[in-house]
């Protein structure tokens, strides 16, 4: 049942305009860790944009890729995609320390940045760009792409059990 109700809480957030799902709120969240005695995390959490919370809460215990691979066109053979709006979210996750890289994000988006890729198009409303290399890629250079991925850290995962445990006792009192 945690898996489940884990899994339907980045579509409840992502349909609310505030952090309140049901009733409870960001700040009953916040009084669990609290409670836990952890004031840091409860501080990070109340900071946090929904979008944020609603990709912490996505992220749980599993690892997400920054980059993708994307259409594939005659003009653009190999093309890769990154949805910038989450990228936001991982950043501002990051400056919690809620989220660790493989690789430092800033880092990894100079080298994007660097004139090795252009931008190909934005794809629908999730705001996903999609861009190619403007030569070949080096293995090592496909490696690395390949590789950026993000996880919760301890404190990432210390919140979303705080998340999910609310939920819980939420659906308990219901």
């Amino acid at each position: 049942p945690v898996g489940e109700i884990a899994k339907q809480l980045p579509k409840k957030l992502a349909a609310a305009n505030k952090v309140m799902i049901g009733g409870f709120s960001i700040e009953t969240i916040q009084q669990k860790a609290r409670a836990a005695g952890n004031e840091q995390l409860a501080n990070q959490l109340g900071s946090l944009s929904l979008e944020s919370i609603r990709l912490l809460v996505e992220i749980g215990r599993s690892e997400l890729i920054v980059v993708g691979e994307g259409p594939s066109s005659p003009e653009s053979p190999l093309t890769f995609s990154m949805n910038t709006k989450e990228l936001e979210a991982v950043k501002e996750l990051a400056e919690n320390g809620l989220v660790e890289y493989h690789e430092d994000i800033n880092r990894f988006l100079e080298w994007l940045n660097s004139g090795l890729f252009r931008q190909v198009h934005q794809i629908g409303p999730e705001e996903r760009e999609v861009f190619g290399p403007t030569r070949k890629l080096s293995d090592e250079e496909l490696k690395r792409l390949y590789d950026q991925h993000f996880k919760l850290s301890s404190a990432g995962a210390q919140a979303w059990e705080a998340i999910v445990s609310v939920v819980i006792d939420q659906l308990k009192t219901s």
